[in-house]
């Protein structure tokens, strides 16, 4: 799930999906492979935005990435105490 978040999120998560909705990963477990995809993600993101647009343009991604991600961990968080 890691390795396949750095080209794309959307692959791993449906697959992380997919074996939720099959019964064969418990809803409580979803959330650590759904974070490792996106997080792997965002980090070639902000690589990709250093390494394409120098620092300049990585000052307004990067932080604006890692606000997404902690966002969503922290809504993960709040999921799990539910």
């Amino acid at each position: 799930v890691f390795v396949g978040g750095f080209a794309d999120a959307h692959a791993p998560t449906a697959s992380v999906a997919s074996l939720v909705d099959a019964g064969r990963l418990p809803v409580s477990a979803m959330y650590l492979p759904l974070l490792l995809a996106l997080g792997s993600n965002t980090a070639s993101k902000c690589a990709l935005a250093w390494g394409t647009g120098g620092h300049r343009f990585a000052a307004y991604i990067i932080p604006a990435q890692v606000l997404i991600l902690l966002l969503m961990g922290t809504a993960a968080c709040f999921q799990q105490q539910l």
